[in-house]
């Protein structure tokens, strides 16, 4: 079960976030908030600027204007890096992952990553790296696959390790680019169960972004929709769901 409301903190924060290409506004003052231990969905057509919003927020483009918080903190124009040691990471709509090592291998890298930036005069104990590494792979259930390279794993799989991945560089939050893109029916929910498992079970606050509207209405707790670089609704799915100027971006 997620957060009690009334009891959650900031985790995220934008305000009046912008950043436009040329004469496009792909996001024209957004200003949103996630909560610590919530699942936020950003959902809106082709277009709205979701991913942008982003590309913003984990540091690979700086907006224009406005301002980015994270755990309180102003960390408008951060670099990528400087916000995985903080805690945030990101999983893109491509599978980002290194082709030719193993799954095992895969997780490795981002364990020696995160530990040597958290911790650079540490002594690092390899077996205790490995020892990490299989206990992520146990938790997404890939500690099966340990073995295989990616290009030997299932569409649903790779997406799995690459959530793998960034929990490995043990986030207090997630930033999922369609993580339900080109899935079966089945590996949708085994990726609904993962996501789910990050907030109840693993303590890791979730921001989504995704097309499947009933994958969204299922694990969220809140729902922003964007359209046009703007916030046009945000609620609960229930209000999401009836609200006529969402069924009218939606519908047509």
């Amino acid at each position: 079960m997620g957060a009690v409301e009334g009891e959650r903190e900031e985790m995220l924060r934008t305000e009046g976030v912008k950043k436009h290409f040329g004469s496009v506004r792909a996001v024209d003052g957004v200003s949103m908030r996630v909560e610590r231990g919530e699942i936020v969905s950003l959902v809106g057509p082709n277009g709205a600027g979701k991913t942008t919003l982003l590309n913003l927020i984990s540091g690979l483009i700086r907006p224009d204007s406005g301002r980015i918080y994270f755990l309180g903190r102003d960390v408008t124009g951060m670099r990528p890096s400087q916000l995985v040691r903080m805690g945030m990471a990101r999983c893109f709509q491509i599978s980002n992952v290194f082709e030719n090592l193993t799954v095992l291998e895969n997780l490795l890298a981002a364990v020696h990553s995160i530990e040597g930036s958290i911790s650079p005069l540490r002594r690092y104990d390899e077996e205790e790296a490995v020892e990490k590494a299989v206990r992520v792979l146990r938790e997404f259930g890939l500690d099966g696959k340990a073995h295989l390279t990616p290009k030997e794993l299932s569409h649903g799989d790779r997406k799995l390790l690459d959530v793998a991945i960034a929990y490995a560089l043990r986030p207090k939050m997630i930033l999922l680019d369609e993580p339900t893109a080109a899935m079966s029916v089945g590996e949708k929910r085994t990726t609904v169960g993962v996501i789910k498992k990050l907030r109840d079970q693993l303590g890791v606050t979730v921001l989504l972004v995704e097309h499947d509207l009933d994958v969204v209405y299922e694990v969220s707790d809140r729902i922003i929709v964007m359209h046009q670089g703007t916030v046009l609704a945000e609620g609960r799915p229930e209000e999401v769901r009836e609200n006529p100027k969402v069924r009218e971006v939606y519908l047509g």
